[in-house]
C-alpha cells in the first residue's frame, strides 16, 4: 500500500514537471528533423544527377580536362593551366576536383565537372612570406589569398575550410568561413604616451630699470591735483542758482 502511494506521488511530480502539451511539441520537432534528413538525401541525389549531366555535356565540348591541385588544372598528360584565384575561391574548389577549360569568345572558361568528396576542418589562420595558411589538426594548408582578403582575414583568426575526405595530406584547402578573433572580448587600444610639459621661464633682465627724472614727476603730480580740485568760482555759481532756502 505504501509503495503504491509512493509511485502515485512520483507520477504526480513528473506530470507537474512535464506539462501535457510537451509531448505534442516533441513529436513535431521529431517530424521536422526527419523532414530535414529526407531533404538532405534528396539534395545529394539531385547534385549527383547534376554532376553526371555536366560530365556528359562538357565531354562533347573540345577543351582540356584535368584535376585541380590548389593552383593549376593538371591535365592527364601533365600540362598545367593556372586557375583564376577568384573562380577557385568562389566555387570553393577542393584539391582533386575535376575541371575542364575551353575557349569561348577568345577567353578561357573553367567548368567544374565533378566534385571530390570533401570534409570540413577547423584551424587558425597564419601568414608566411605573403601567403595565407590554415593551421589545423589534420595539417597545414595553403588557402587562396583572394578568399582571405574577401573574408577580411587577420592573423590568428579562427577559420573553416574544405579538404578531400579521403586524403588529408594535400597542400591546399578551400576557405569557407572566417571567425574574427578577439582578446578577452575587449577592444585592444594602443596606450597613450604621457608628455610632460615644462613651465615657461621668464628671463629676468640684469639691467636696472631707469628712474624717471624728479622734475617730470613733480609736474605730473601738480597737474593731477589741479584736475581733482574744482574751481571756487564754479562752486559759487552752483550755490547761487540752486539755493532753494
Amino acid at each position: 500500500m505504501a509503495e503504491e502511494r509512493k509511485n502515485e506521488k512520483i507520477e504526480k511530480e513528473e506530470s507537474v514537471l512535464h506539462p501535457p502539451f510537451q509531448k505534442k511539441y516533441d513529436n513535431i520537432k521529431m517530424l521536422i528533423r526527419s523532414a530535414f534528413s529526407q531533404l538532405e538525401k534528396v539534395q545529394n541525389v539531385v547534385e549527383s544527377m547534376e554532376q553526371e549531366d555536366k560530365k556528359s555535356y562538357y565531354q562533347n565540348i573540345p577543351g582540356v580536362e584535368g584535376y585541380f591541385d590548389g593552383q593549376y588544372l593538371v591535365s592527364d598528360d601533365g600540362r598545367k593551366t593556372e586557375v583564376p584565384g577568384n573562380y577557385a575561391a568562389k566555387s570553393r574548389l577542393v584539391y582533386g576536383d575535376r575541371l575542364k577549360v575551353f575557349v569561348e569568345s577568345e577567353k578561357q572558361v573553367f567548368k567544374q565537372i565533378t566534385k571530390a568528396e570533401r570534409k570540413k576542418v577547423e584551424g587558425i589562420l597564419s601568414k608566411k612570406e605573403g601567403r595565407w595558411y590554415l593551421l589545423a589538426n589534420e595539417g597545414t594548408y595553403r588557402i587562396a589569398g583572394v578568399a582571405a582578403e574577401y573574408n577580411k582575414a587577420e592573423l590568428n583568426d579562427k577559420a573553416y575550410a574544405y579538404i578531400p575526405a579521403n586524403n588529408s595530406n594535400v597542400p591546399y584547402a578551400a576557405l569557407d568561413l572566417v571567425v574574427k578573433s578577439s582578446v578577452g572580448g575587449k577592444k585592444v587600444e594602443t596606450p597613450v604616451k604621457k608628455v610632460l610639459l615644462k613651465p615657461l621661464e621668464r628671463k629676468v633682465s640684469d639691467k636696472p630699470r631707469a628712474k624717471a627724472p624728479l622734475k617730470k614727476l613733480e609736474k605730473t603730480k601738480k597737474s593731477e591735483e589741479v584736475k581733482e580740485k574744482p574751481s571756487k568760482e564754479f562752486v559759487d555759481n552752483i550755490l547761487e542758482k540752486d539755493d532753494l532756502r
